[in-house]
């Protein structure tokens, strides 16, 4: 048989309070759908092959990693978004290829749609200038609004709603950093750790589940610089966050251009004003120099957001 269809990867829309394409999220860079089948496979009275297989359970799961992070976090935070009873929800997409061209037109995709389902940050990768844009990791969880309805609709033959042509492209970079009011001299690249732990839960024998929260958030930021000079700074143990704050910046491409000016209000920051700062590594092979990775562990101080985002920063 011939080869009749092939899919790419598209956008994800989420549509919550009426809102069409509150947060759409393009420039995906992969896709990953995991159907979450557990199946039980049964064999009984010393028999060789299984006499019995059932679903026992089943939660799916969307990963994907994308470059619009001003966009996501302005909408997600460290807390993800969650859509319910009154949202369209989360649409993820199968973009249809041509035969003989580029991409299909019209009613020819596959629309994948959740209303229940919490999109949760994992992950923000931010190389340096010589290692491409930054990408954040995120993770859709569908459930269930009864534990009998699939939490997730596929349909095909659907036309794509929202294009990412009609979005503001945003890539960035790693920036400066400092800790403590100490600035990180030659930041080679960072990683955010959002560190939430979700608790997905099923209840009366039900296949699917109908409950999804966040149950602990741990967050985390590495930087690694190539000061390893850091180490004499901070000492070998660390030290305590300080009352002036440890600050990380993304910094804005500009598209066309260069670099988005340090005044121009487009870049990210992430500030910390609890918790500890240390070096936990210092490494390179022979015939290359030495980097250091400097972790900040915020904590929560009772007042402030454990992480304070701003996705409209000036670099100062």
């Amino acid at each position: 048989m011939a080869v009749t269809a092939m899919h790419t990867l598209y956008a994800v829309n989420v549509e919550k309070d009426g809102v069409d394409n509150d947060l759409f999220i393009d420039e995906v860079q992969d896709w990953n759908i995991d159907t979450g089948i557990n199946e039980i496979l049964q064999a009984a009275d010393g028999a060789v092959d299984p006499t019995f297989v059932s679903v026992m359970g089943q939660s799916p799961r969307v990963r994907f990693t994308s470059g619009c992070i001003a966009r996501i976090l302005a909408k997600c935070g460290i807390s993800g978004m969650n859509t319910g009873a009154d949202d369209t929800g989360a649409i993820c997409w199968f973009q249809a290829l041509a035969k003989g061209g580029t991409r299909a037109v019209g009613a020819t995709h596959i629309k994948l749609t959740s209303q229940y389902s919490l999109l949760v940050p994992r992950r923000l990768n931010i190389p340096g200038d010589g290692g491409g844009p930054a990408t954040m990791e995120l993770e859709l969880i569908p459930y269930s609004s009864d534990g009998a309805t699939a939490p997730v609709v596929p349909l095909g033959s659907q036309s794509l709603t929202a294009t990412p042509e009609g979005q503001a492209r945003e890539y960035f970079v790693a920036g400066p950093a400092s800790v403590n009011g100490t600035t990180i001299n030659g930041v080679l690249s960072t990683t955010i750790e959002f560190g939430i732990e979700e608790i997905v839960q099923a209840s009366d024998g039900a296949v699917f589940p109908s409950f999804v929260g966040i149950m602990s958030r741990k967050p985390s930021i590495t930087i690694r610089t190539a000061d390893v000079g850091i180490l004499a700074t901070l000492g070998l143990s660390g030290a305590a966050q300080t009352a002036t704050n440890s600050v990380v910046y993304l910094r804005k491409l500009d598209a066309g251009g260069t670099r988005v000016a340090d005044d121009g209000s487009e870049h990210i920051s992430f500030a910390v004003d609890d918790g500890r700062v240390s070096v936990t590594g210092v490494t390179g092979p022979h015939g290359q120099t030495l980097g250091a990775d400097v972790r900040i562990s915020p904590t929560y101080d009772g007042v402030a957001a454990i992480f304070a985002i701003d996705t409209t920063a000036d670099i100062v």
